[in-house]
């Protein structure tokens, strides 16, 4: 399918002339850089090309799908810093897109607060990303106690931090919700039990004393089928005993 559309959006950016580009960014994104163009004939163009999609049929084992596409157009000025805040920009602008129904197109308009909030996630996308490319996750933990009582053993729930390349500490509340958009919390799960257990397995006289300690799962990861042999072969990797573990989801995950 993939292979049919982009020839046919390649067909209708040739037709446009020779200064115009079309490029697949990845998976099912295409980026078509359109030059000397005001933006209301942009505007046009984009339509055209969502009007070809639309138009268009796959037809796969006998059955025919409609396919939509949901674009996001961004006016170039010359204040615009580099191609990586103008992606940013696109990309927030082709969200919106999706957000308001699909198939459909968006302008990025500077004054537009959704699309700020938008652009903000985005940022923190790529903040995401280094942190889990480059080790600046901590992890953190938070007591669980009886109000009456002493419990022997150690018994806790498991947090995470973030330290950007600037050295700020981040909060989950501040890149969790923009991980949870953009399906980057299996990434962040693992990485969390992955270095979590390890760090187990280099302190075996904490295990002999760790009642439960309880962590954090997305759905997005429950929902993967090599998610429980990723767990089980931790568990194993690292000697630490099933029982001393809890994974929790909220109520409104578990809805889900």
């Amino acid at each position: 399918m993939l292979k049919n559309i982009s020839q046919k959006l390649l067909q209708e950016v040739k037709a446009l002339g020779p200064q115009q580009i079309i490029a697949r960014l990845g998976g099912d994104e295409f980026g078509i850089l359109v030059s000397q163009t005001s933006l209301p004939k942009a505007r046009l163009i984009a339509e055209s090309l969502r009007e070809a999609v639309e138009k268009f049929l796959f037809i796969w084992e006998g059955k025919r799908y409609s396919i939509g596409v949901s674009i996001g157009l961004v006016e170039i000025y010359p204040y615009h810093q580099n191609v990586e805040q103008l992606l940013a920009m696109a990309d927030a602008a082709c969200y919106m897109a999706k957000d308001q129904g699909r198939n459909r197109v968006h302008v990025f308009i500077e004054s537009d607060k959704d699309l700020q909030f938008r652009q903000l996630e985005m940022q923190w996308v790529t903040t995401i990303k280094e942190a889990l490319t480059n080790d600046q996750f901590f992890l953190v933990f938070q007591h669980i106690a009886p109000n009456q009582g002493q419990e022997q053993n150690f018994h806790y729930e498991i947090l995470l931090r973030l330290i950007n390349s600037n050295g700020n500490l981040c909060s989950p509340g501040q890149f969790l919700p923009a991980a949870e958009r953009y399906n980057l919390m299996p990434n962040i799960d693992r990485w969390v039990i992955k270095n979590y257990f390890a760090w187990l397995g280099k302190h075996p006289e904490h295990l002999e004393k760790l009642g439960c300690a309880s962590i954090n799962l997305s759905p997005q990861s429950i929902g993967q089928k090599e998610f429980s042999a990723f767990l089980v072969n931790l568990f194993e990797e690292n000697k630490v005993p099933p029982h001393k573990v809890c994974f929790e989801i909220t109520e409104s995950m578990a809805i889900t």
